[in-house]
């Protein structure tokens, strides 16, 4: 490939090299451009990209509609209120094994 770009006879000449190395890089991205688009078109005609964005709807309509809860006030020295919202915080940990973060607590009578 570099005998096509620059004469055999300059190995080290620098103006040579240097479009040798612009070609080397310019192939590159297209190549990788190349594959960036194939790529898109396929996932394309296979509908995903579609069904990507009907999730997505679907999932803001459901975010939409949860009607959020009034948080009451976390009274840190109340023992009894505390176990139970780390009891609750660890049991929701351990049924989705993920990390989760406590947002709000709403106090059920």
């Amino acid at each position: 490939m570099i005998y096509a770009v620059m004469d055999g006879n300059e190995t080290y000449a620098w103006s040579s090299s240097a479009i040798a190395a612009v070609v080397a890089i310019l192939m590159v991205f297209l190549i990788l451009g190349m594959i960036i688009l194939i790529t898109y078109l396929v996932f394309k005609a296979l509908g995903y990209i579609d069904l990507k964005k009907e999730i997505d709807g679907v999932k803001k309509e459901r975010k939409q509609a949860e009607i959020p809860a009034k948080p009451t006030q976390f009274n840190e020295n109340d023992e009894d209120m505390v176990a139970a919202v780390l009891v609750a915080t660890i049991d929701y940990r351990n049924e989705i094994n993920q990390d989760v973060k406590l947002v709000s607590v709403k106090e059920i009578k």
